[in-house]
């Protein structure tokens, strides 16, 4: 992540579509998330509109129904 955010300059982040996924069963903002680790790092200069995430709020279990 540190290349990123130091490249952050030089990156037209306006032409990036990212799209998340995390492995970990929690929420966005959650400590755990690497997404939210991504979005304090570097994801953040891309903006909203562009960031595809897949929020989860249940449990594992009620996910994978």
């Amino acid at each position: 992540l540190g290349l990123l955010s130091d490249a952050t300059p030089a990156v037209d982040w306006s032409k990036w579509h990212v799209f998340f996924s995390d492995e970990r069963c929690v929420a966005l903002d959650n400590q755990d998330s690497n997404y939210k680790a991504c979005m304090d790092q570097f994801l953040s200069a891309v903006p909203a509109e562009q960031v595809y995430a897949l929020n989860f709020t249940g449990s594992p279990k009620e996910m994978a129904a």
